[in-house]
């Protein structure tokens, strides 16, 4: 009986010693996750990249979207997320195919026209599952298991 009254102080202190760093995390963890915006787009792939415009153009989401950015002969692009996945969340296509227009300078340099720049698929960034999400499970299990090992070793030694 004197070993058990040893060991639960150690452990009520360790816990209470963390549980405002805990609890507080969970709490930011919770606040944040709804956070997140959600943006629609084209989503247009070229070749091993990935890009979302994302500025409405004409009659807007779903069909027409525009490049934004400097307008010169070369043909300048901007108003787009690239790579979103690894950035924002997954891409996740949800509606019918779409258009991307272009301003650019006309051959006499001061009229400025608008072009068909990329053809892509109506999507939308927002927090879905991404592949990595099939393993948390697993991954918080590998935790406990070591902080349960960890616990175990400290309070067998005498």
């Amino acid at each position: 009986m004197k070993k058990l009254c040893l060991i639960i102080p150690p452990i009520i202190s360790f816990l209470s010693q963390n549980f405002k760093f805990v609890s507080c995390y969970l709490l930011l963890q919770t606040v944040s996750s709804g956070l997140n915006a959600q943006t629609y787009g084209c989503h247009v792939r070229r070749g091993m990249s990935e890009i979302l415009y994302y500025t409405p153009y004409g009659l807007g989401s779903p069909t027409e979207w525009i490049t934004t950015g400097v307008i010169d002969m070369s043909g300048a692009e901007g108003g787009y997320r690239t790579d979103g996945s690894a950035t924002y969340g997954c891409i996740l296509d949800i509606g019918p195919s779409c258009t991307v227009y272009q301003y650019h300078l006309m051959p006499d340099g001061i009229t400025v026209g608008t072009r068909i720049y990329k053809n892509g698929v109506y999507a939308s960034i927002h927090p879905v599952n991404c592949p990595i999400d099939n393993y948390i499970p697993l991954l918080f299990i590998f935790a406990a298991s070591v902080a349960f090992l960890q616990l175990r070793k400290k309070l067998s030694v005498p």
